[in-house]
């Protein structure tokens, strides 16, 4: 019971929820959960307005190492039932594009300038959006 109260209590008063930092001489810079929450929304509702719909037909291919970005598309994704689908860079371009067209991904989200190139090698059948943010 006391677990369940203490977490409670987190959402409640609004603590942190997803912190990161620049370099490891920096301090960790944080977003609170409402924070977390409007802006997974406001994203999720940004890519039904581009016409992708609600539901588990649409699936979104994340492919970035873990960062702040990857929790937020995430997040926006399950705000609106679509699917999250991890793409890994270790996996190469050939296993990428077979998990792409075996799991008819819809966009391909990217928070790495660095993997642009991967991403342009990548066999995109049924991509109907690629966003970097």
């Amino acid at each position: 019971f006391n677990v369940i109260y203490l977490i409670y209590c987190v959402f409640l008063d609004n603590g942190k929820c997803l912190g990161w930092r620049e370099n490891i001489s920096k301090p960790f810079q944080w977003i609170h959960y409402n924070e977390t929450l409007l802006r997974a929304r406001n994203f999720g509702s940004g890519l039904l307005g581009l016409g992708f719909p609600k539901g588990n037909q649409i699936f979104i291919g994340i492919f970035s190492q873990n960062c702040p970005e990857w929790i937020l598309t995430e997040q926006a994704a399950y705000c609106f039932s679509m699917v999250v689908v991890p793409l890994y860079d270790t996996l190469g371009p050939e296993a990428c594009s077979f998990i792409i067209n075996q799991g008819i991904i819809s966009i391909i989200m990217y928070f790495v300038w660095n993997y642009v190139n991967t991403v342009n090698q990548l066999s995109l059948r049924w991509i109907r959006g690629v966003v970097y943010g």
